[in-house]
């Protein structure tokens, strides 16, 4: 239920004062952003990556349910491949430290552990 409430909470502040479309492109951005923090931020920091995972998949669900399988699948490896990008072009710390920041600035405390 906590988790649900998370990505309730994400997908609201993500949105500006106007309300926008969910896209499939901004989910599987936030896909790729859990996807990588799991992945590459136990490197430099404490990461509950279990956690990371269970929010990866809560936006994958999201996205395979509101566009369909197909276009989940068909956009996630590009977009993977742009996060892994600015990940290398920022670097492992700085970018995880960004994240980190940006997660608690929205309220999710659970997937950092300090």
């Amino acid at each position: 239920m906590r988790l649900i409430v998370g990505l309730a909470f994400l997908m609201a502040v993500g949105a500006s004062a106007s309300a926008q479309d969910i896209t499939l492109e901004g989910l599987l951005r936030s896909v790729s952003l859990f996807s990588l923090i799991g992945q590459s931020c136990g490197q430099v920091a404490k990461v509950d990556v279990k956690r990371a995972q269970d929010y990866r998949d809560a936006f994958m669900d999201v996205a395979v349910k509101s566009f369909s399988q197909k276009a989940a699948d068909d956009g996630f490896n590009p977009e993977l491949k742009r996060r892994q990008q600015e990940v290398s072009a920022e670097g492992v710390g700085p970018w995880c430290r960004k994240q980190r920041d940006y997660l608690l600035g929205v309220g999710v405390k659970d997937v950092f552990e300090d």
